[in-house]
């Protein structure tokens, strides 16, 4: 390959930073491998951040103060470092995601592939997130969020320091001011946004910051850095321990970044800081094998994901201890491949040529992502049944036709009628109701009209809370207090139940696992969980104390929750692989029905009873869709009435949920 003569001036290398980055990427795989062992190895991005932001800041700032910056010759190389490792990945992904995957999840994969090519994978994802999202580890390309923000910080970063330069605006000043209000972002949608919080640049550019500051103190202020030696030692072992200590107290269950990103950004920071001779730096992370790890640290991170999560999608649930571990081998190998037959050459220089041709190959895979996310070319498994099963999987219609109102600061949804009201009140298992609640009214305006006050995975029941839906408590109380309107008539209170009070199903495999970890009773004076503590049995009697209080002034119907399990969710009509060959299961033949367990059965009495005590009439749809033989899940012409494990579908429920129609009379 041609090399360019390169003008930009580049800091010394340094082998301890390779060493750093080989802790952050072998605590990412760590964790999505073994999250048990390493419950907060996802820390390992944040100190990417850091080291990015002190290596790209330090050529920047030199740069610039020497009138020696090539905004051009700058970008060139960001192409040729990040490019040719990620369209193997991107192709390498996008071939074998034909071969396995449904046609709603090619889809989904064209888009992640648009999204990484575009550099905006991380607003994708965060556009996605949400109570249907599909689980993590069926997105063989999550992990490119990390590069959208780095590459936006690539982009941006020096086109407004070049602005400031022109303008003599001192950069540590600027960097300051742009880390703290990033910060601030941070504080203040972990509370509010997490998924934002996450995913988005504008939370996160105080971390590439962080490195940002230390890179213009080593430009400018060498001498704070050099004076002791001992004193650089202890930073650099309590950076090790603070790295240490996130990957292993934070969870996923923290809230994240928030507070808690200190710790991994600012042991990178005192990492670095510590100079490569101080001995941790130099014969720790600086020795052999921590730099080797450090050198293919970013093809290692580009592959290991897509292995562990295409392993997960074939077995159909997580991969038992050596499927994972043969992954994380196969990554290891790929990531040296990848280093030595494409990154090396790049390494060792760049031709305009080479540039174009990388350029153009990114501007393809846009192209051909968004040919495939608009189902264009179908994937292998195309067959009709299938579809059959996509079109159940993707199908939901709520809010639908139900016009938006803004009351106390929440969002409800109504549909007009009479001058009396139907209050609803719970979460999806609710909002499944609402296309033949639209459909009765269109037809019989007469009946009351119909308020939604709910929220997907917010149970009606107060002082309950769980990590991801924050927004909860503050849509509850507003249900709570319109419920206390004089012209609402009616108040319809329904959930999940059994998601609450005693199992949840995977959507994706529709195999059974414990959810009750997820949510927690806290009253103000003591947080009780709803795994290992008392928070079921007390979330149990607040209830009861809800509906007991409503019923006093109106009417009031129990919902209860509608059958559900792996037996009901429409991808668990398959059988063989999907490396060879999906042929559909006995479950697809009309009229076919799945046992009712007896743990739902006994909920669903102690409900009734609760009901009893407090004058609520009950909807029972259980009554309707089971019987002696089970309880329904396909229709009379073989179709899936269940979009996922739990949820009924539109096109059934508006034709034969006459159960919920008394709550509109």
């Amino acid at each position: 390959m041609v090399s360019a003569q390169s003008h930009l001036l580049h800091p010394k290398y340094r082998p301890d930073i390779d060493g750093l980055r080989a802790i952050a990427v072998l605590s990412v795989v760590g964790y999505h491998a073994a999250p048990g062992y390493v419950p907060g190895g996802f820390v390992g991005v944040d100190i990417f951040f850091v080291i990015s932001g002190f290596l790209i800041s330090t050529i920047i700032f030199g740069n610039f103060e020497k009138d020696n910056f090539s905004y051009l010759e700058f970008y060139a190389r960001r192409i040729k470092r990040i490019f040719p490792a990620l369209l193997i990945v991107l192709l390498s992904t996008m071939l074998f995601g034909w071969y396995v995957l449904f046609s709603d999840e090619f889809s989904q994969l064209g888009k992640h592939v648009a999204a990484g090519a575009g550099f905006l994978s991380n607003v994708v994802l965060w556009s996605e997130a949400g109570y249907f999202d599909t689980a993590a580890e069926t997105k063989p390309l999550l992990h490119l969020w990390s590069l959208g923000v780095e590459e936006q910080f690539y982009i941006l970063w020096p086109l407004l320091l070049g602005i400031l330069w022109k303008r003599k605006f001192n950069f540590l000043l600027a960097t300051l001011l742009v880390a703290i209000v990033s910060f601030a972002i941070n504080i203040y949608w972990v509370e509010r946004d997490p998924a934002a919080s996450f995913f988005l640049p504008f939370s996160r550019i105080w971390e590439l910051m962080v490195g940002g500051i230390l890179a213009y103190i080593v430009l400018h202020r060498p001498h704070y850095l050099s004076r002791n030696s001992a004193l650089l030692s202890l930073m650099s072992l309590l950076g090790l321990v603070l790295i240490g200590a996130s990957i292993f107290l934070v969870t996923k269950h923290t809230k994240f970044p928030g507070w808690w990103a200190l710790l991994p950004t600012m042991g990178a920071f005192l990492v670095i800081a510590g100079g490569p001779v101080v001995s941790v730096n130099r014969y720790l992370l600086g020795s052999r094998p921590a730099v080797w790890v450090g050198v293919i640290s970013y093809p290692l991170y580009l592959w290991h994901w897509p292995l562990l999560s295409y392993a997960q999608i074939i077995h159909g649930d997580t991969p038992d201890r050596s499927i994972r571990f043969i992954a994380v081998v196969l990554s290891f190998l790929l990531a040296w491949g990848t280093y030595v037959l494409v990154e090396k050459r790049f390494k060792k220089g760049y031709s305009k040529a080479a540039i174009v041709f990388l350029s153009l190959s990114m501007g393809f895979f846009l192209v051909i992502g968004l040919l495939v996310w608009k189902g264009v070319p179908p994937p292998r498994h195309n067959s009709e049944f299938i579809e059959r099963v996509v079109t159940a999987a993707s199908d939901w219609d709520y809010p639908g036709k139900l016009k938006p109102t803004t009351v106390d600061g929440s969002r409800l949804y109504e549909k007009q009628g009479s001058n009396t009201k139907t209050l609803f009140i719970g979460d999806s298992h609710v909002e499944q109701y609402a296309p033949r609640i639209v459909q009765l009214l269109d037809n019989n305006p007469g009946y009351n009209t119909a308020v939604f006050a709910t929220s997907s995975g917010c149970p009606p029941i107060s002082h309950v809370y769980e990590r991801t839906r924050i927004l909860c408590s503050s849509a509850r109380a507003t249900a709570f207090e319109y419920a206390n309107r004089q012209d609402v008539e009616t108040v319809v209170i329904g959930a999940n139940w059994n998601a609450y009070f005693l199992m949840e199903t995977r959507e994706d495999t529709g195999k059974m696992q414990n959810a009750m970890h997820y949510y927690y009773q806290d009253d103000g004076l003591k947080k009780q969980m709803f795994r290992g503590g008392n928070g079921a049995s007390l979330a149990m009697q607040e209830l009861e104390g809800i509906v007991a209080r409503i019923a006093k002034n109106k009417r009031v119907y129990l919902l209860l929750d509608n059958p559900f399990g792996g037996n009901f969710s429409p991808k668990s009509f398959f059988k063989g692989s999907r490396l060879t060959q999906i042929h559909e299961t006995a479950a697809l033949k009309r009229n076919a029905r799945a046992p009712y367990s007896p743990e739902q059965q006994q909920l669903r009495e102690k409900l009734r009873s609760m009901a009893h005590r407090t004058g609520a009439r009950v909807i029972d749809p259980a009554a309707y869709l089971c019987n002696e033989q089970g309880c329904m899940v396909t229709s009379e012409n073989g179709k899936p009435i269940y979009k996922d494990a739990s949820h009924l579908r539109p096109f059934f429920v508006k034709l034969q949920a006459e159960y919920i129609d008394i709550s509109l009379q």
